[in-house]
This record gives structure tokens, C-alpha cells and sequence, in this order.
């Protein structure tokens, strides 16, 4: 196998190498050009103008220059650089390094575990399919559309309002600055919403999502799940699963749907919900013990609505101990539980049994028949409590 060195001109070469097996080299000057490389571990310049590359077999390295380039690379880690313009970069199979450079780029990695960078300015956009395997795209300041792919991939972007997906496997996703569209897909991801109004989205597996500064909105979905909101009014909404949820500073809004949820509302004027408070396919709490803890300032603990009584499982049999929220630290004068209904349709005991020291709420309809726990306010006697007192229960 021979090292080969071709040089073009000025104009719109075409070099048409498909067939050699040797490892060459092509400096091509200005021109639209065509080169088309063959098996070998190949070397391409293609300098300025809009250039078209395919290759074939074999490590190659293409410097696409200035202009809006098509570099297509086959099997091999090959090393691809579109330089400024709007290209389209294709790294095949293999484990690829390709850089978009400035300008409005496309770029496809293939199978095999690959390196992208984006260099974008502000009112650049770079669209990204990373494909299969254990991939790493670092993003500019441009605004990027990245679909990860399969396998365990990581993520990081720079400014701007981005959208990524994390496909299959456990990923790491971080959107930097910027109003960012994050979601994890399948697998145990982690994701990273930073600077910006962020919407993140674990959807399966076991995610952690962390939402940083802005005002942001988490949502878990399936899996047992961990959501921070971070510095700003965020909504989380753990969906199915036993999730954590912590609204950090400033006002939350937390629903923990379905499973057992706990909740930490932090700093600042949180709503806490347990449950689902949409959808009944989970019941309402219905086999769900949930932990609700508001944290500092003016916190509202949601028990029911006005289309259900939470934790209510129906069963006139018991009195309910298998579905109940816990409210860890109520503050009277600043919190309030809500409730549907009103105050005749519910009671305040002393908690007996195995339950801890506390006052129970019991949701009875107003009958003397039935009573179904649905709260237990942890640490206080029932006789600091009245159901008529504005200060701290209100009904819808």
C-alpha cells in the first residue's frame, strides 16, 4: 500500500480514487469539488468552495474548508472537519470525530462511538443524529437539535434554546444556557437543565433531573425518579413511581403522582400534592403513602380537590392505614391543608396505633358510619387543630 499525494487548482476539480487502496492524500485548493476517495486511510483538504466527499473503507481524515460541504464517511474512524458553511456530515460506521464549524450544519455519526463538536453562533442551527453507540456531542452557542441515539451518551450544550433527546440507554444530558427541550428517553438518565426556563423530561427508567436556575418544569414519568428544581418557581410532576421530588428556592408547584412520593418544598411558597391530580388511573392516592415536607414560607398541602377526596380508597372495611400523606412540618399561622368538601365532612383524632405521634385527618362524608385516613400531621397534638380555622385548612 503506497502513500499517494494529489493537488488540485483553482477551479471545480474532480477526483475519482474510489477504486485506489493506498493511503492518499488530496489538497484541493478553491472550487466546488468532487472527491471521491478509496480504501485506503485517506487525507483530503478540500479548501474553500462547496465541495462534495465520499468515502470508502479505511481511517480517513477530511478537512472540508469554507463552503457548504457533503463529507460522507464509510467504515472506519474517520476524523471529519466541515469548517465554516452550511454542511452535511455523515460519519458511518466507526468510531467518528467530526466538527461542525460555523454555520447551519447537519450531522449524521452512525453506528460506532462517536465525538461531535458544534461551533454555532447565536443565530446558528445544527441538527445532530448521534445514532447508536456510546456518543459524546458538545454544543456551541447556536441553537441545536440533537437526537442522541441509542447506547449511553453524553450531552452538553452551550447558549441557546436547544432541543435533545436522549433515546435509548443511560444518558447524561446537560442544556446549559438557554430555554432548553430536554428529555431522557428510555433508561436510568440524568439530566441537566442549568441556566434558562428549561422543560425536562425523564420519561422511562430511573431518572434524576436537575431543573438549575429559571423557571423550569420537571416531569419523572415512569421509574422511581428524583427531580430538583433548582433557583426558580418550578413545576415538578414525578409521574408513576416512588420519586423525590425538592422544589429548592423560591415558590413550587410538586405532584408526585403515582407511588409513594417524597416531597420538599424548600424555600418559598410551595403547593404539594401527592398524588395525581389529573388523571384517576392511579385512584388518588389509592395504595400510596406519601411524605410532604413544605419547608421554609407559606406552604399549601393538597388532600383533595374539588372532583376528589385524595387517599381515599373506598373501602369501608378499614380505616385506610394503607394509603395516607404525611405532613412532616406543618407550620400553623403559615400552611394550610386543603380539603374537599368542608369542615363537617371530615374529623381530627389524636393518631393511635401504629401510626406516629400526630393529629390524624379522617375523611368521613359527614357520617357517623365510616372514616377513612387520608393525613397524619406529624409531631402536633389534634388539639392545636380546627377544621373551621381559615389559618389552616381551606375547602374547594
Amino acid at each position: 500500500m503506497a502513500n499517494v499525494f494529489v493537488t488540485g487548482t483553482q477551479g471545480n476539480d474532480v477526483f475519482a480514487l474510489i477504486s485506489s487502496k493506498d493511503n492518499i492524500t488530496v489538497t484541493a485548493f478553491a472550487g466546488d469539488d468532487l472527491i471521491a476517495t478509496g480504501s485506503g486511510n485517506d487525507f483530503v483538504i478540500a479548501g474553500s468552495g462547496n465541495d462534495t466527499i465520499p468515502t470508502r473503507e479505511g481511517n480517513d481524515t477530511i478537512d472540508g474548508g469554507d463552503g457548504n460541504d457533503l463529507v460522507v464517511g464509510q467504515v472506519g474512524d474517520d476524523s471529519i472537519d466541515g469548517g465554516a458553511g452550511n454542511d452535511l456530515l455523515s460519519g458511518g460506521p466507526g468510531n467518528d470525530t467530526i466538527k461542525a464549524g460555523l454555520g447551519n450544519d447537519t450531522i449524521n455519526g452512525g453506528d460506532g462511538n462517536d465525538t461531535i463538536f458544534l461551533e454555532g453562533l447565536n443565530d446558528e442551527l445544527n441538527v445532530v443524529f448521534a445514532e447508536g453507540g456510546n456518543d459524546t456531542v458538545i454544543g456551541g452557542n447556536g441553537v441545536d437539535s440533537i437526537d442522541a441515539g441509542d447506547g449511553n451518551d453524553f450531552v452538553s450544550t452551550g447558549a441557546g434554546d436547544d432541543v435533545f433527546t436522549g433515546e435509548d440507554g443511560n444518558d447524561t444530558l446537560n442544556g446549559g444556557t438557554g430555554n432548553d427541550l430536554i428529555v431522557g428517553g428510555r433508561g436510568n438518565d440524568r439530566v441537566f437543565g442549568d441556566a434558562g426556563n428549561d422543560l425536562l423530561f425523564g420519561v422511562d427508567g430511573n431518572d434524576i433531573l436537575n431543573g438549575g436556575a429559571g423557571n423550569d418544569n420537571l416531569e419523572g414519568g415512569d421509574g422511581n425518579d428524583v427531580l430538583n428544581g433548582g433557583i426558580g418557581n418550578d413545576n415538578l410532576d414525578g409521574g408513576d413511581g416512588n420519586d423525590v421530588l425538592s422544589g429548592g428556592a423560591q415558590s413550587d408547584t410538586l405532584n408526585g403522582g403515582g407511588g409513594s412520593d417524597t416531597l420538599n418544598g424548600g424555600a418559598g411558597a410551595d403547593r404539594l400534592n401527592g398524588v395525581n391530580p389529573i388523571v384517576d388511573t392511579s385512584g388518588f392516592g389509592k395504595g400510596e403513602i406519601d411524605v410532604l415536607t413544605g419547608g421554609q414560607g407559606r406552604d399549601t398541602f393538597v388532600l383533595g380537590d374539588k372532583n376528589a377526596v385524595y387517599y381515599n380508597d373506598g373501602n369501608l372495611l378499614s380505616t385506610g392505614n394503607q394509603d395516607y400523606a404525611i405532613i412532616k412540618d406543618f407550620k400553623s399561622r403559615f400552611d394550610t391543608i386543603e380539603l374537599k368538601g368542608s369542615a363537617s365532612d371530615y374529623l381530627l383524632v389524636q393518631s393511635v396505633g401504629s401510626l406516629p405521634f400526630g393529629t390524624s385527618i379522617f375523611f368521613t362524608g359527614g357520617s357517623n358510619i365510616s372514616a377513612e385516613l387520608i393525613g397524619l400531621i406529624e409531631g402536633q397534638a389534634a388539639t392545636n387543630f380546627n377544621l373551621n380555622n381559615t389559618n389552616q385548612f381551606s375547602f374547594v
